[in-house]
């Protein structure tokens, strides 16, 4: 599957993404970046999701993944941790998480997520698809998508 990029430019950040993918956003999440079906009748679209907000100076990133492992285990059934892995350290850490869970539809949900807290910017990065080996066509693509992230060097507003 030949895929072009282009680059797409956000609050603070510079990413690649597909050029046949849709792009959306609301005021939940800065970006969402939707793949078109990759079989049919296809109950998830594959998509990357990026969010960011201003965080108090004093918090860590053990603390927000504790926070979100509860909600997880809280929020998603038959959620499963598949991997994890923590990196840098303050002011420029990183963590990423691999799970699947059932939505209330029972499918099969497949997530990477990536967290990124520089200084007081905490920036979530989640790539969905659906669970099964017909969907992994798309995690090249999104491993494309994060490696290309940059972020503008202009400090944040507190």
């Amino acid at each position: 599957m030949k895929v072009e990029f282009i680059k797409y430019t956000g609050p603070n950040f510079q990413i690649v993404r597909p050029t046949n993918w849709t792009i959306t956003s609301s005021p939940a999440y800065q970006v969402m970046f939707i793949a078109p079906p990759l079989v049919p009748n296809e109950k998830v679209p594959a998509n990357l999701m990026v969010n960011q907000r201003l965080m108090e100076d004093e918090v860590s990133m053990d603390e927000i993944v504790h926070l979100s492992h509860q909600t997880q285990q809280k929020e998603y059934k038959n959620f499963q941790l598949l991997n994890e892995e923590k990196n840098g350290s303050k002011p420029h850490e990183v963590y990423k998480q691999v799970y699947t869970w059932k939505n209330t539809e029972g499918v099969g949900i497949y997530q990477q997520q990536v967290f990124i807290l520089v200084h007081n910017l905490f920036m979530t990065i989640t790539m969905t698809r659906q669970n099964g080996k017909e969907f992994i066509v798309v995690d090249p693509i999104f491993a494309m998508m994060v490696s290309s992230l940059t972020f503008d060097q202009k400090p944040l507003d507190t």
